[in-house]
């Protein structure tokens, strides 16, 4: 019976956590970048603080998880970076940051 009771606190308060989680406004998903011009994979994304108070989002641009150069890409994938000025509602478009093997 014990072991009962305690299942039934358990599912109650797993319950009452789930439900309380749904009256919190979901975070709002915002693309950063989509292409930075290096094939439309980006990936490995971090975002610091400036002194200035931006926001900047550096991340790896490629087109696959290892880009190596080839014909199309010469020097394979970069290291890209947007910035932020309103708190990370919105992104400027990709720069590159390095662009090398």
């Amino acid at each position: 019976m014990l072991r009962l009771c305690s299942m039934l606190l358990l599912v109650t308060v797993i319950f009452q956590m789930d439900v309380a989680a749904d009256d919190q406004p979901s975070p709002q998903m915002v693309v950063v970048a989509s292409d930075a011009g290096a094939g439309g994979y980006e990936a490995f994304p971090d975002v610091c603080r400036l002194r200035d108070g931006r926001l900047m989002c550096v991340y790896y641009a490629g087109y696959g998880h290892v880009s190596l150069p080839n014909a199309k890409y010469p020097r394979g994938g970069r290291i890209a970076y947007s910035l932020s000025e309103d708190e990370g509602r919105t992104w400027s478009d990709p720069q590159t940051l390095h662009d090398g093997p």
